[in-house]
């Protein structure tokens, strides 16, 4: 009963997560402490970095929250997260992708970056 319950609300998390619609906009990497902006998989330093991004480099964005690339890490793979362990992972991910914004690597595939170090710039037409 309690697994089901925990596949259940880990159902409802990824079913609101990915239906969201999402906003485009274009954003700039600005100066970062160390001369780059990490390009990373997922919304958090524990996903792996694809590229180091200097500042003016431009970017096209988009308003999603994290919630697949959160659920796999938490799960180990591809299913929901089920376990009492994979949902608090699941959770403190979620929290932490508040900080970060996903962006589009020519034009299909996604990868996130600290927003921080980023601010909006006028997209080209």
């Amino acid at each position: 009963m309690k697994k089901t319950l925990l596949t259940g609300i880990a159902a409802l998390f990824l079913a609101t997560g990915t239906a969201q619609a999402t906003e485009d906009f274009c954003i700039v990497v600005t100066k970062t402490p160390d001369g780059f902006l990490a390009l990373r998989e997922g919304p958090g330093t524990q996903f792996k970095i694809i590229a180091k991004l200097k500042p003016g480099f431009p970017l096209d964005a988009d308003t999603a929250q994290g919630s697949t690339e959160c659920a796999t890490l938490a799960a180990g793979g591809e299913q929901a997260p089920e376990t009492p362990k994979e949902m608090a992972r699941y959770e403190r991910c979620m929290k932490e992708a508040q900080q970060w914004t996903r962006v589009w690597i020519a034009g299909r595939r996604s990868a996130w970056v600290y927003s921080k170090y980023t601010k909006p710039r006028d997209c080209p037409e």
